[in-house]
């Protein structure tokens, strides 16, 4: 009888200190519809009752779910000290897909808040996560993220180089908005490195898929950066047929007052 008690009491304390099943199952369902359905995954993880979650590992695993959830969702509150609570966690763990998960989108806040030098600390972290990875979106996120801080710096080599392999990750992943979006970064640093040619060819491309596929921000920022450089190339037929598309795809202008003189 003493032993049942014992083992009784064994499981007892087992059960106390492991997460609810249900509540793993959560953080997992919020996981599968994160990129599809950002709002269902917000949704499923703020149902989650915080005093289920048992351990270090899975308050962590929660902590990021959240962050991710937040990130889709356009939620800055509170997001920088959400990332601080995982990234000494995820930094020294062996699980790497959630390694370089956590430590990309702590270099995403690390980004935008200024952070620039701890920012690529992290994302070179997620690196070594990813080395036999096969999640091109991740991949190509941190290298477009990478691209973004040496851009910032005025690296515009460092920032090319980690442009390029963002954009054939995007291509083996298949992520038309994020091969356009990179397509236009790449055209703008060429265009600041005066390789117009180079620089035509990829703006005019990320046009073209974002005309087609109703990428509007996009579509402006790009009919943007080409009638700049149209301009500074004294081509000013083209640049007209370019800042006709804003009225043609009746895409909204972004700043108007850069370039409201060529109108």
């Amino acid at each position: 009888m003493r032993k049942l008690g014992i083992i009784f009491f064994a499981v007892l304390l087992l059960v106390g200190c492991s997460t609810d099943k249900q509540t793993m199952q959560l953080i997992e369902q919020a996981e599968s519809v994160m990129i599809e359905h950002p709002d269902s995954a917000l949704n499923i993880v703020r149902s989650i009752d915080v005093e289920t979650i048992r351990g270090e590992e899975d308050m962590a695993h929660y902590r990021l779910a959240m962050a991710e959830a937040m990130y889709h969702n356009d939620i800055d509150e509170g997001l920088d000290s959400l990332t601080t609570l995982f990234y000494d966690y995820y930094l020294t763990s062996d699980d790497h897909a959630k390694r370089a998960r956590a430590l990309y989108q702590h270099a995403l806040v690390l980004m935008y808040d200024g952070e620039k030098a701890k920012s690529m600390y992290s994302l070179i972290e997620a690196e070594k996560s990813l080395v036999d990875s096969r999640d091109h979106r991740l991949i190509g996120n941190v290298y477009l993220l990478k691209g973004e801080v040496y851009g910032s710096e005025c690296l515009f080599d460092n920032g090319l180089e980690a442009f390029y392999i963002a954009l054939k990750h995007f291509e083996h992943a298949n992520l038309r908005y994020h091969l356009a979006y990179t397509q236009y970064r790449i055209g703008e640093t060429l265009l600041i490195k005066e390789k117009y040619a180079e620089a035509e060819t990829y703006l005019r491309s990320a046009l073209d898929s974002s005309l087609k596929h109703s990428y509007e921000g996009i579509a402006s920022l790009t009919i943007n950066r080409l009638s700049q450089m149209y301009v500074r190339l004294d081509k000013y037929s083209e640049c007209s047929d370019v800042i006709n598309l804003y009225q043609e795809y009746n895409i909204h202008v972004e700043c108007l007052d850069e370039y409201y003189y060529l109108s």
